[in-house]
């Protein structure tokens, strides 16, 4: 997916939100936001959202030495995932089909996102999530390949999300299962150290993209992602970033998230706030 016109006031809003968890002062956030507004007329609209992300956090963590600004977040984040989870786990137990509850969990958990300017209350989100109607709704389709695949690569988006993602991995647990996460610290997407500690390499193999943008650039991506990727006879993707990413490539894809802004709304062809389960097909 490429950049559009309207995505460049949410990287400035975004350059200054990070600055501001990184402790800058009024005076760097200034040096920052108009560090970024000379570097994005040089960014092509060819690239993806996730790719220009990267470069605006790369000017935030230079300039401010906020390597992690959203640490504190991430580790919150989790912490109050976890305290839900065996709520959570009972709703999956009690569901007359597993695999969509765990599903649709996994949805409500893709709000936890300081990426976007989106103000959010996780009890509604699952209440919502549980009884609300898919926009795109691949769920057929899901259930088919699922039952004949044998390797399946999770690629995981956001801390605090990644705890909903658990539940829908452990419905998976007779299958393969690779989840993959980000390289290094970057806005609040899930890293190796938060996998780890919410548990998810109990349930599954967890391994880093190589990458550290909040998407998935296949071309970025290190040589075990790679194989696993090649490998995988079934690929989920979490979130926007990872469907920014993604949506132009030639292997099926199946993409879980919640449309968070007009701009994705408009490439899905769905509203903001919809939910989505979409088979991507290769052309």
């Amino acid at each position: 997916m490429k950049t559009h016109l309207d995505c460049m006031p949410c990287f400035l809003r975004q350059a200054i939100d990070a600055s501001k968890l990184a402790g800058a002062n009024e005076a760097l956030q200034k040096k920052v936001v108009d560090k970024v507004a000379r570097m994005l007329p040089d960014l092509p609209l060819e690239a993806s959202p996730p790719e220009i992300a990267e470069a605006v956090y790369g000017v935030v963590e230079r300039l401010t030495g906020g390597e992690d600004s959203y640490k504190r977040i991430k580790q919150k984040s989790n912490k109050c995932a976890l305290e839900i989870y065996p709520r959570l786990k009972n709703i999956v137990n009690s569901a007359g089909d597993r695999l969509l509850a765990a599903l649709r969990l996994a949805v409500a958990g893709n709000v936890i996102d300081y990426g976007l300017p989106n103000v959010f209350d996780i009890e509604e989100e699952i209440e919502d999530c549980l009884k609300k109607d898919f926009a795109v709704f691949d769920y057929d389709d899901f259930k088919k390949v699922f039952s004949g695949a044998k390797n399946i690569l999770y690629l995981l988006d956001n801390a605090g999300e990644v705890v909903f993602d658990k539940l829908l991995v452990e419905e998976m647990a007779a299958k393969s299962v690779v989840c993959a996460v980000r390289e290094k610290p970057i806005i609040n997407d899930v890293t190796l150290d938060d996998a780890k500690k919410v548990g998810l390499d109990a349930v599954a193999t967890v391994i880093s993209s190589g990458s550290a943008i909040p998407g998935t650039v296949i071309s970025k991506c290190n040589k075990e992602f790679l194989e696993c990727y090649r490998k995988a006879d079934m690929i989920i993707s979490k979130g926007q970033g990872n469907f920014e990413t993604l949506a132009s490539q030639e292997k099926p894809v199946f993409f879980i998230f919640k449309a968070k802004c007009p701009v994705v709304a408009g490439e899905v062809g769905c509203l903001v706030g919809d939910i989505i389960l979409k088979r991507q097909q290769p052309d």
